[in-house]
């Protein structure tokens, strides 16, 4: 499935980063436990679009189709028993949209910040979220950098990338996920063609922020 489409680094500890061009976050679980035999115990999850709807939303669909990884996720359960590998209560949600400008091409996406029922729709700011018990200590990570671009955006989220708080997670992290979402970058869905729509101001700004976070050089590489 993800052949040719993921970069996967790893380093000596066993720290795997996977940069995709999508969400693929059941296939990278699927391969990483064929790889190393580990599985996730929680997940921090920042991404504008949460990749997450409701039922009555994939219902509706024609036909009808998993459209998130989260409906797919949930069935996949652990191999010493019947317990989902994820529940979207193992799951630090941070969402966040910032307004649409008349910079930003393509569609706005509906359904952009839902997030299951239990979660508290004004918890979702990511300086909220690194204040609940136990975020810190999420041994996966993922980081679709759709939530840092365009600049809108960075505004809203960028400080994320500068807390130490943060920095501890993505230390401590088995496994860390980024997602370029391309047709995303630039405020909207603009699928056709498939390629990165956002300014490259802005993607240097964002690099430069990644760049400082740890452990962002691998000591070893895998494809």
């Amino acid at each position: 499935m993800m052949r040719g489409t993921v970069l996967v680094m790893r380093d000596r500890s066993g720290q795997a980063d996977y940069v995709l061009r999508d969400h693929h976050m059941l296939d990278v679980a699927l391969y990483h436990y064929r790889a190393t035999g580990e599985l996730p115990r929680a997940l921090f999850h920042a991404d504008r679009h949460s990749d997450w709807c409701k039922d009555s939303f994939l219902e509706a669909r024609t036909p009808q189709q998993a459209a998130t990884w989260w409906k797919l996720i949930e069935g996949l359960k652990r191999p010493d028993g019947s317990a989902p590998v994820l529940t979207e209560e193992d799951v630090f949600f941070t969402t966040a949209k910032a307004e649409q400008t008349s910079t930003m091409t393509g569609r706005d996406v509906g359904f952009s910040t839902l997030v299951p029922w239990f979660v508290d729709t004004t918890e979702l700011d990511w300086r909220r979220v690194l204040d609940r018990p136990g975020v810190t200590g999420a041994d996966w990570l993922s980081l679709d950098l759709d939530y840092f671009q365009p600049a809108p955006q960075l505004r809203l989220s960028g400080g994320l990338l500068r807390d130490p708080r943060f920095h501890t997670m993505m230390g401590g992290a088995r496994v860390r996920v980024f997602v370029l979402s391309p047709q995303f970058t630039n405020g909207g869905d603009k699928i056709d063609p498939w390629e990165t729509q956002g300014s490259l101001h802005s993607s240097l700004r964002l690099m430069n922020l990644l760049r400082q976070l740890p452990g962002n050089v691998r000591l070893q590489r895998a494809g």
